[in-house]
């Protein structure tokens, strides 16, 4: 557990502040507030953006991800992350379909009672908005990748990455603010424990793993 603390210090202190900001918004604001209020900001822009950051927490993105490290990083790394994703994932998921599978999204919250900004040519959803997958993925991947690249400096980048995720599904009025929080929450800890446990009884430790199944050095 120390080396996974220490590796991913960073990631961890920023989750902190994630836990605290949002937290705070969430005591002292209705449902609803901060989804119309970020909507307020709607722009071109911003619609373009967000329809492709949310991708960073789609399950294609981290397909692709995830084969290229089996394929030129290291196949154990991958297959840690792929089994460690999914596992969270299915948490998410088991939330989300069946103990809170009447959790209206914002499309059917606030049907009929105030005017939004919905980006153009976007499938938007209107059940099983709790909790967010896309952001229970983007948050278990990153964190991973927090553990995995040595250089602590890219977990800045990794946790920005992780929260613009988090912030596209909000702009897109895909979920509420509790969705990504929440979301946010099972994927680090989630991650953390099963990594933990990974490490704990040496998962793949064949060294025959430890390399890249291309190598193109």
């Amino acid at each position: 557990m120390k080396e996974i603390l220490q590796q991913t210090r960073i990631f961890l202190i920023l989750f902190v502040f994630y836990l605290l900001i949002p937290g705070i918004a969430l005591l002292l604001t209705a449902k609803g507030d901060f989804e119309i209020w970020l909507n307020s900001f709607h722009t071109t822009s911003f619609d373009n953006f967000f329809y492709w950051v949310t991708y960073f927490g789609d399950g294609i993105f981290a397909a692709l991800v995830l084969v290229c490290i089996v394929l030129f990083v290291n196949i154990r790394q991958g297959l840690l992350i792929t089994i460690i994703l999914l596992t969270v994932s299915t948490v998410t998921q088991i939330l989300k379909l069946f103990v809170f599978q009447r959790s209206e999204r914002p499309l059917a919250y606030f049907k009929d009672t105030i005017e939004l900004h919905f980006v153009p040519d976007l499938e938007i959803h209107s059940s099983n908005s709790f909790p967010s997958g896309h952001t229970t993925q983007a948050f278990c991947m990153f964190f991973l990748f927090s553990f995995f690249v040595k250089n602590k400096s890219y977990q800045y980048l990794f946790f920005v990455i992780a929260c613009l995720a988090a912030v596209s599904r909000t702009y897109l009025l895909q979920h509420f603010l509790m969705d990504i929080y929440v979301g946010a929450i099972i994927g680090t800890i989630g991650s953390f424990i099963c990594l933990y446990i990974a490490e704990q009884k040496n998962l793949l430790s064949n060294q025959a793993l430890n390399k890249p199944l291309i190598n193109i050095r």
